[in-house]
């Protein structure tokens, strides 16, 4: 709803710039989630030596898996932007 003294143009201009710095910021957080999850696969990954063979597998897959969560989540967007086949 547009606010009384503002003419159309001026409105687009104020709403495109809201939803402008809405999409970035939504961007901004999903880059720093995938971010989160690649570093928590890492730590998954990192294994001591004397770990019991059921929780190295367990440790080593749920590593893989939030790897792949967090390239999905953060790097993949970014990817598909660069190629060109973002849909958003």
């Amino acid at each position: 709803m547009k606010p009384d003294g503002f003419g159309d143009s001026e409105w687009q201009r104020i709403s495109l710039g809201q939803a402008l710095r809405s999409q970035r910021a939504r961007r901004r957080w999903q880059q720093v989630l995938g971010v989160a999850l690649l570093l928590a696969g890492y730590v998954c990954l990192a294994v001591p030596a004397d770990t019991p063979g059921d929780w190295l597998l367990l440790r080593v897959a749920g590593g893989f898996l939030l790897l792949f969560a967090g390239f999905a989540v953060a790097i993949g967007p970014l990817v598909s932007a660069i190629l060109g086949t973002d849909h958003e």
